[in-house]
């Protein structure tokens, strides 16, 4: 596993068409699409300062790494160890865990990185989604029917209400109409600018946002 590198079974202008149509998909829309919306979000997105401050009471996207706050990052990336392939970096996750924390915190307050495949990119990425995570549940962005990827959560809680609900209508002489949405390419086409945008305008502001 130390070493993936293979022959690619798929030209490199197919896989480009194919990501390519799926990260932006037809702006066509519908008839009850709202396109107008869509570009006010990209114009509004466009007009997002670059460097920005956080003014919503917290200091989550804004204050600096701690040390303590590293070490956090790589204790989620224990499940990785022994198991992970090298990035354009020729870096694993077993040689991020090894490096201090001091070094690690220092890349990370003080410069703005950019890194394709790199192991030491996806712990930083990970620690922005621990902050961001902190954000949300502060200003209670996410309401409580979202089970999936919360800590103490699960999906099977879904699964619970949903029984419930229908032992209770059942009870009553009720029926329930239950509606199973599977949206195609959902989180690959999620318009960037729409997503920009919804989180400026709930407060998101300061470093890590920028």
């Amino acid at each position: 596993l130390a070493d993936k590198a293979r022959p690619s079974l798929v030209p490199h202008n197919e896989l480009v068409h194919s990501f390519w149509t799926r990260m932006n998909g037809s702006r066509a829309g519908t008839a009850h699409f709202d396109m107008a919306a869509l570009e006010q979000d990209t114009v509004d997105a466009d007009g997002i300062p670059t460097t920005t401050t956080q003014e919503d009471g917290g200091d989550e996207l804004t204050r600096r790494m701690a040390e303590e706050e590293m070490q956090k990052g790589k204790q989620k990336l224990h499940n990785r160890l022994g198991r992970s392939a090298v990035g354009q970096d020729r870096v694993s996750y077993d040689d991020v865990v090894r490096i201090p924390n001091s070094t690690l915190v220092e890349l990370f307050n003080d410069y703005r990185i950019i890194g394709l495949e790199s192991c030491v990119l996806k712990l930083f990425t990970l620690i922005i989604e621990m902050r961001l995570t902190e954000w949300v549940d502060r200003k209670g962005l996410v309401p409580e029917s979202q089970n999936g990827f919360r800590r103490g959560m699960r999906t099977h809680n879904c699964s619970f209400v949903l029984r419930t609900a229908i032992d209770a209508a059942t009870a009553d002489g009720k029926r329930v109409f239950v509606a199973f949405v599977d949206l195609k390419d959902a989180f690959p086409s999620t318009n960037i600018a729409t997503l920009w945008t919804k989180m400026y305008r709930a407060g998101a502001a300061g470093p890590i946002f920028d």
